[in-house]
Formats: structure tokens, C-alpha cells, sequence
């Protein structure tokens, strides 16, 4: 279904230079002026005049909207559903829309309760706003964020289960960007009188809908060129790699999923993870499997499930939460005896993610080479991996 005009909860009219539709099949519909364009195979946002009128393509996110009104006024629809107002600093309110949250843009001082949200930031040179940020693990790999933490030039916010709120509404940011959310976080923030907006893009299905994100960020900041012209770029990048891996005359069959207590959490045949490894030349050997959910993108099997597509394997990438989960080939032969006659294992072709791997949202065309390079490392002589390793033996 497309995000039409009268989708937004107004009261009064208001002229739409554009707005942006969830990708559809087929036929996108634009409003503009009144007037009905009918598109094949794509959806575009046209900002408005006051950005330049320039045309950008959101081709793959699915999880948030962007509206551009008259003068400079957008509606943007989050992660969760919500319709928020963001309205020029020095104009005033916008007529119709006094039930919007409103934010003042561009904002200058925002909280982050993930440091994987700061990603987002780092390609539009925005790391300089955060003003407090919650740390998921002991410390984050972005440039800047570790050192500005330590400096006191950012609020550390706890580990973000849940955030500081004391310390939050101390610092009183203009906005929060929120990685998660839960019956607790948005009444929260409502009551400290704290706008928020979720940032969803674990729920995407590719990786350049993940980093299409960025697109969502920065209509805060009034930098939709900049975020377009990056985001062009790392689509033009993935589809070379696609291109080169499609040179290959087989593909190897991909393992992938953790084991934790006799359960094996494997990455669901429609997530991001399984799009990622067939963009980089590879069979991902739970295509077509049914599992229970475990949670976003990930499917919980048993452990002799596992080792029944295991025995098929050519490769096995194993995604690791820093500090947890599997680091050594001495803990996955602990973890899942069963495994050691696999040719995983046997040919030790096991690769697992850098600590850093989870702060790349804004690198996704990066992780696809990596990917790449692994599966067909005869594509791709020299390179050097940037987010993998080979799983050491201790």
C-alpha cells in the first residue's frame, strides 16, 4: 500500500510537494500538486523546493516514511508507526498538525540509546551532535565516540537496558533515536517530555535497506543530499560485487547460525543476513527452512537439525556478539561436539564477525565484499577482510 496525502493525520489542507510510498511492485503512486504521476518499478521522494528540488530513489527501506510539505515542513512516519512533525527552526507551527509530536529542525543535540545508530550518522559527518548515547557493549568502535565519552563531551547513558533516564533528562536532548523500543521506552521519554524516534532497520530484508536508513536521519538535519549521494554509492558498489560474484561457476553452500545452550539461532531464509550471502555468491543451506522465531531475522532449530545441513556445508560464517558467544574453534568443539566431522570444521572454514561487525549499518556494501571475498576468494586475489576472521583454534 502507498503513503498517500490523506494517509497523515491532518485536519487542515496543506500542498504536498512530494511523498515518499513504501516500495510496491510494480506501480508507485506520487502526488504532486494535485497531480497523479504513475511510475513503473520504483518509488521516489521529490524534496522540497526549499532542498533543491533534487530527486532521490528509496528503493529498498520498508520500515519508515518521509513526507516533504510546502516550505520546508516534512512529516516523517518512524520505526514504530508514529508520524512526527519536523518544522523549520524560526517557523511557525504548522496549521493542521498540532497532534504530530513536533521537532525543530535541524536538530544539534540528539541522544542515541545504541551506539549502532551513530553509523547512521558517521556518513553525514554528524558524530559532533550526540550529546549522550548508551553503550552496548564495553565500548564502541566508532571513531570519536569512545574518546568523547571518556572527554565527558558525551553522556554515557548506561547500557540501554534500560537507558539513564535521570542522566537523559538532565541533559534534556532535542531528540532521542532509539535502536529498540518497548511498552517502557516511549511512555518514558513521554513523560520526560523527550521526543523520540525509532530507528527499525533490523527488520529490513536487504542490506542497502538497512543503510537506506540514513535517509531517515537525515531529514533531521536538512542533509538528504548528502544522504542520497552516499547511499548511491553504496548501491552502485553492492551491484558491483553482485556483478563479479555472478562470474562464478558454482556457489558454495553457506553455513550460518550460533549455538547456545543445544539450540542453534540461524538466520531466517527472508532476513538480511540470507540476502547478504546470496548477494555475495553464496547457497545459503537454510533456504526454504521453517523454524520457530527466535527473534528478528533469526529461526531457533536444534542442534542435530544444524548438523543435518551441516554435513553439506562448504563454509560456515558465524555471527559473534562481542564478548559472548563462540571465539575459538576449542568453544564450538565444546558447544556442538557433532560438528567436528563437518568440512567446516575438518578444512577449518569457519569465519566469525569483528567486534566492530555490529556498528557497520552505514557499511553494509563493505560486509557484502567481505562476504564475498570469502565465498570466492578466487574473485577477489589480495584482498583483505575488514569485518570477518578465520575463527582461531583457542
Amino acid at each position: 500500500m502507498c503513503f498517500k496525502a490523506e494517509d497523515l493525520k491532518r485536519r487542515k489542507k496543506s500542498t504536498f510537494t512530494v511523498i515518499h510510498c513504501l516500495p510496491v511492485f510494480g506501480k508507485a503512486v506520487l502526488i504532486t500538486a494535485g497531480i497523479m504521476v504513475f511510475l513503473l518499478a520504483g518509488t521516489f521522494d521529490l524534496s522540497a523546493e526549499d532542498n533543491g528540488g533534487a530527486l532521490s530513489s528509496v528503493r529498498y527501506a520498508a520500515h519508515f516514511k518521509l513526507a516533504y510539505l510546502d516550505n520546508g515542513y516534512k512529516v516523517v512516519t518512524d520505526g514504530a508507526g508514529r508520524e512526527l512533525l519536523l518544522c523549520p527552526r524560526g517557523k511557525a507551527p504548522l496549521p493542521g498538525y498540532e497532534d504530530l509530536p513536533r521537532i525543530e529542525i535541524p536538530v544539534t543535540r540528539v541522544a542515541l540509546n545504541s551506539t549502532i545508530n551513530a553509523a547512521l550518522l558517521r556518513p553525514l559527518g554528524l558524530l559532533d551532535t550526540i550529546s549522550g548515547i548508551c553503550i552496548d557493549n564495553s565500548e564502541s568502535y566508532i571513531d570519536g565516540i569512545q574518546s568523547r565519552i571518556e572527554a565527558g563531551d558525551i553522556v554515557d547513558l548506561g547500557n540501554g537496558n534500560p537507558m539513564d533516564y535521570e542522566r537523559l533528562r538532565a541533559l534534556n536532548p532535542e531528540i532521542v533515536f532509539a535502536r529498540d523500543w518497548n511498552q517502557k521506552l516511549l511512555p518514558m521519554l513521554d513523560k520526560l517530555n523527550i521526543p523520540v524516534a525509532i530507528v527499525d532497520f533490523f527488520d529490513e530484508k536487504h542490506p542497502l535497506a538497512q543503510t537506506e536508513w540514513v535517509k531517515f536521519l537525515a531529514a533531521f538535519y536538512d542533509k538528504e543530499d548528502e544522504a542520497n549521494r552516499f547511499f548511491e554509492k553504496a548501491a552502485r558498489k553492492v551491484d558491483a560485487v553482485s556483478i563479479t560474484t555472478a562470474r562464478a561457476t558454482k556457489k558454495p553452500r553457506i553455513l550460518s547460525g550460533g549455538v547456545y545452550l543445544k539450540k542453534v539461532h540461524v538466520p531466517r531464509p527472508d532476513s538480511c543476513q540470507a540476502r547478504m550471502f546470496a548477494l555475495a555468491g553464496g547457497d545459503y543451506l537454510f533456504n526454504g527452512l521453517e523454524a520457530m522465531q527466535y527473534m528478528v531475522g533469526y529461526g531457533s532449530i536444534t542442534l542435530e537439525e544444524f548438523y543435518m545441513r551441516a554435513r553439506d556445508a562448504d563454509l560456515y560464517i558465524l555471527e559473534v556478539a562481542p564478548g559472548r558467544g563462540i571465539a575459538s574453534m576449542r568453544q564450538l568443539m565444546d558447544a556442538a561436539e557433532i560438528l567436528r566431522v563437518t568440512k567446516p570444521v575438518r578444512e577449518k572454514k569457519i569465519w566469525i564477525t569483528q567486534p566492530w561487525y555490529w556498528e557497520s549499518i552505514d557499511k553494509r556494501e563493505e560486509v557484502v565484499e567481505d562476504l564475498a571475498a570469502i565465498i570466492h576468494p578466487d574473485l577477489f586475489p589480495g584482498y583483505q577482510l575488514k569485518y570477518f576472521l578465520k575463527l582461531p583454534e583457542e
